[in-house]
């Protein structure tokens, strides 16, 4: 087993560990690609399908999440369990060849199952990624590490929109109609199928780096029932967490689902404008956003085991102004400037849940853990909060210009205070020692990493 570099492994295993990192970020990009791209192609999906916003809001964010959810507690028990590097590689094919079959629907069922597919795949991913950079990098680097990880979905989300934006562009201006073996097909088909194709070789990368192993700890402990026992001794700061990170995964799915459409339709650009302008903020915002973040919370647990706390009050205050804001925008310059506060705090839930679980919860719980709380970030996220956003719009604004950018807004308003006040509750659970666990495993990391 590769020397664990918690214990004060050698150089070569901390770079192992980030060239595993490195790999499995990339792996989450390929996932954001595929997921988020189908955004970017409402409009030509809508027209061709004759689907509605709410019918388009099942298909972008339903179907995905519940086969997602489905699959995250499976996956979660067998992440602590089985082959870490074989699920993902699994989940990699899987997922890259249904998002072919999105390409080759023709109906509103044909399309939300093909997503539902995807959703399947993707959900296979993230336990066991958890997991191995849990076990496979540095206690005090978990921080960094896990929000560079969580950089992969701003990341992935913004190549998706300028490489989806360009390929659509370039499919148009040629004219391609078709594809061999699979004959007629639309710009926004012909787009699908494409990435789905290129996903599929990157199923090996996996295999590119060794697995860390895991921790020596008692097998008993490799249940829900023991994982789920932990966690309601930690009752009140893991409902803290799992209401500030369903919120924010709420809010960010609203957004990333709606936000293309609304530039659309407010500000008159094209899904290759779009996708350059949009894509290029998420590439450059984010990741700065996400690993000053992650910098931030390995810093401040030096000093308290409240540090993660006290950055999730930072992007809680930040993103509930800014995502009420940007849809109100009346110009462009304006959008763009409140935009770019929220693509910069969006996402910081992601590495803010991950560093908190896997410094409270025993090593062979941490897939299991995960899993439970990705099952609520993606039922609520990406499962409810773009059809939520779609029925408000819908409901109380219809046929107005601006329902859409009203609707946002609204949601914003929710789920950005209610993100504010459970980052707030968060705090004051570790500031009071509520966890106990992650008080003592920062001390004896420091004490063995000085």
């Amino acid at each position: 087993m590769v020397q664990h570099p918690q214990s004060g492994g050698d150089t070569k295993a901390v770079a192992v560990g980030w060239w595993m990192v490195i790999c499995l970020t990339i792996l989450s990009m390929l996932a954001q690609i595929d997921k988020t791209v189908l955004t970017l192609l409402v409009a030509p999906i809508k027209a061709d399908l004759g689907l509605s916003d709410t019918e388009m809001g099942l298909v972008v964010g339903l179907a995905f999440a519940v086969a997602n959810f489905s699959v995250a507690l499976p996956a979660g028990w067998l992440a602590d369990k089985f082959s870490r590097r074989s699920m993902i590689a699994g989940g990699v094919a899987l997922w890259s060849g249904m998002a072919v079959l999105c390409g080759t629907a023709s109906s509103f069922l044909g399309l939300f199952l093909a997503r539902m597919g995807v959703g399947l795949g993707e959900g296979v991913i993230p336990p066991p990624s958890y997991s191995l950079v849990r076990d496979g990098v540095a206690q005090k680097h978990h921080g960094r590490a896990f929000s560079l990880y969580g950089a992969a979905a701003s990341c992935g989300a913004g190549l998706s929109l300028i490489l989806g934006g360009i390929l659509l562009g370039l499919i148009t201006s040629r004219g391609w109609s078709s594809l061999p073996l699979i004959g007629e097909a639309a710009p926004w088909q012909i787009c699908l199928i494409l990435i789905g194709l290129a996903g599929l070789p990157l199923a090996l990368l996996p295999f590119a780096f060794p697995d860390p192993g895991r921790e020596k700890s008692d097998q008993s402990q490799a249940t829900f029932a023991k994982a789920l026992a932990e966690m309601g001794r930690q009752s009140g700061v893991m409902t803290a967490l799992a209401v500030f990170s369903v919120c924010h995964a709420m809010l960010a799915a609203s957004l990333a689902m709606w936000a293309p459409t609304m530039l659309m339709r407010n500000f008159g650009m094209t899904p290759p404008e779009v996708g350059a302008s949009l894509g290029a903020m998420l590439l450059v915002i984010a990741p700065v956003g996400l690993l000053t973040a992650g910098a931030m919370m390995d810093y401040l647990s030096r000093k308290s085991p409240s540090g993660p706390a006290v950055v999730a009050i930072a992007a809680s205050a930040v993103l509930a102004i800014a995502a009420v804001s940007a849809p109100q925008a009346q110009t462009l310059p304006a959008f763009w400037i409140c935009q770019a506060f929220v693509v910069a705090s969006s996402t910081i839930y992601l590495p803010v849940t991950s560093t908190i679980v896997a410094r409270a919860m025993p090593s062979l719980t941490i897939g299991k853990t995960m899993a439970l709380f990705l099952f609520l970030q993606g039922v609520c996220g990406a499962g409810l909060a773009p059809v939520i956003a779609g029925w408000v719009g819908d409901t109380f604004f219809p046929g107005e210009a601006r329902g859409l950018a009203n609707a946002l807004s609204v949601v914003a308003v929710a789920y950005g205070l209610i993100a504010l006040v459970a980052a707030v509750a968060l705090n004051r659970f570790l500031r009071g020692g509520k966890l106990a666990a992650a008080a003592e495993q920062i001390a004896a990391a420091a004490q063995a990493n000085p």
